[in-house]
Parts: structure tokens; sequence; C-alpha cells
């Protein structure tokens, strides 16, 4: 009996073979490794609010803005968030972007994840002037653009 059993499982594993498993993008990327990505070709990039757009380019002046980006491919919340991310940093080509993706544990690449302490993800990490001002995490209150400009605001 225990026989049959087991060359049934052993059957209809191979009768139902798992799709493929999609690559994970792991350590630093570009923008245009993450949107050539199949787990982000389901996700546009939307249009942008202008008003929180304009407030954004006020507040960048002077100031040396960079933002780091920890995300996973694997991540539901990164797939349907960092396209727009990438949408606005495309509109602001003189803030820095990193975009880091981690594993399934955000615990890889060590570097990255230790030093900036990363628990959930999408996380979006603002510095001005070299100092963090604040970080979004999974995704805005407002939308993107608000929500960075009001962490730049707030850093005077």
């Amino acid at each position: 009996m225990l026989s049959i059993a087991l060359c049934t499982q052993a059957f209809a594993a191979d009768d139902h073979p798992e799709p493929a498993a999609r690559p994970l993008l792991i350590g630093e990327v570009s923008a245009e490794q993450i949107l050539a990505h199949p787990a982000f070709s389901p996700y546009r990039q939307d249009t942008l609010d202008a008003a929180a757009h304009e407030a954004l380019l006020r507040q960048r002046g002077a100031h040396t803005i960079e933002w780091v980006l920890l995300f996973g491919s694997w991540c539901h919340d990164s797939q349907r968030e960092v396209p727009q991310i990438l949408a606005l940093a495309n509109q602001h080509p003189t803030i820095a972007l990193t975009a880091i993706a981690v594993d399934e544990q955000k615990r890889a690449p060590a570097e990255f994840t230790e030093r900036y302490k990363l628990k959930y993800t999408p996380t979006l990490i603002v510095f001005k002037d070299g100092v963090e001002v604040g970080r979004i995490i999974e995704r805005p209150d407002t939308n993107w653009a608000a929500d960075i400009a009001a962490k730049l605001d707030a850093a005077h």
C-alpha cells in the first residue's frame, strides 16, 4: 500500500512541474535592470502630481539630495512602488539614486541591509547634504514626491 502511494505522489509531481522561478535581483542595480525584470513588467509608472513635483524641485535648491532605495524583486509592495520612485528619480536627474535589491530574508547584501538597518521593503531613505532626513517605508502617505518634499522641508 505504501509503495502505491509513493508511486502516485511521484507521478503527480512529474505531471505538474513547478513554474520556473523568477531570478532575484541582488545588490546594487540600475533603473534599467529593475524595469527589465519580469516582476516589474505588469506595473506602470504613474503620472506624477505636478504640485508635489514642484515642491520637490524647490526643496532641492543648492543642496545635495540623495536617495537610497532598498527593495526586493520578490516583494509585491516593491513591485508596485519602485516603478513610481524610478519615474520620479528620472524627472530629477540631479538627485543621486542608489537602488539596492535585497534577498527574501532582507539580509543580503549585508553591507547594505546592516548599514541601513532594513526591516521592510521597499524603503526609500532620503539624504540632504549627506545627512539622513527621513524614510518612507513600503508606501507613501500622500505620494512619493509630496512625502519626500515633506521630509526635506522638515530638515531645515
